[in-house]
């Protein structure tokens, strides 16, 4: 009976190994613009290749859509974007980008965010802009720490020296200009992030660290 009951635990761990974890991403971290749930033309939002390749269909409309492939029980994920005519498939281990579950974070009429989620709060980006024929995206090796799915700036760490500063920059993805700040850290704020709040418009981004303001002006920038 014991032998019977570890088969079934040993069968049910690698079933669960190989679904797709539920990752929480934080509203400080990423903004939304289309809730990645609607996908209503969809019957299912889960396609079953085998035993270890999913294809989750992350996103579906009219013009645009979105499918993740975890292949082999996570050993690699391709993502497959279709606009019209046009299709778009990156492969993360061939583009050496990091990753554990990858999702779609937001969408909006001239740009895709993908989040790839490789170690708790942290992960990297790729960014596929709609505009004009679908060929290129965009992926920076940074811990970024906003994205703005309405002005299409993020904001990620430039560099940093956890014993004496922070530098933020401020970069658009669609005039791929930039511009960045020096943050001191101290004693009161020597902990990750290195900062208390973080807030962006079109005009500005306000970080406050250790109760003092730090502003960068993005004239120039959208």
């Amino acid at each position: 009976m014991r032998s019977n009951t570890l088969i079934l635990f040993s069968i049910l761990s690698f079933h669960i190994g190989c679904t797709r974890e539920e990752e929480k991403t934080s509203s400080d971290t990423i903004s939304t613009t289309v809730n990645t749930e609607k996908n209503a033309s969809s019957e299912s939002k889960i396609t079953t290749v085998n035993d270890s390749t999913f294809i989750y269909h992350e996103y579906k409309s009219d013009d645009l859509s979105i499918n993740i492939t975890n292949h082999q029980c996570a050993t690699n994920y391709t993502i497959e974007v279709i606009k019209k005519s046009d299709t778009l498939n990156l492969d993360l281990n061939s583009l050496k980008i990091p990753f554990q579950t990858p999702e779609v974070s937001w969408v909006s009429s001239e740009m895709i965010c993908i989040a790839n989620w490789y170690s708790g709060p942290f992960s990297r980006y790729i960014f596929i802009p709609l505009r004009g024929k679908l060929q290129n995206f965009i992926y920076i090796d940074k811990d970024i720490e906003y994205a703005d799915s309405s002005m299409n700036n993020i904001v990620y760490v430039e560099t940093i020296d956890k014993e004496t500063r922070l530098v933020l920059t401020v970069e658009n993805l669609i005039s791929r200009r930039a511009k960045s700040i020096e943050i001191e850290i101290n004693s009161g704020n020597n902990e990750y992030p290195y900062y208390d709040s973080l807030t962006i418009n079109s005009a500005t981004c306000d970080i406050w660290a250790n109760r003092k303001k730090y502003t960068i002006d993005l004239t120039g920038i959208n």
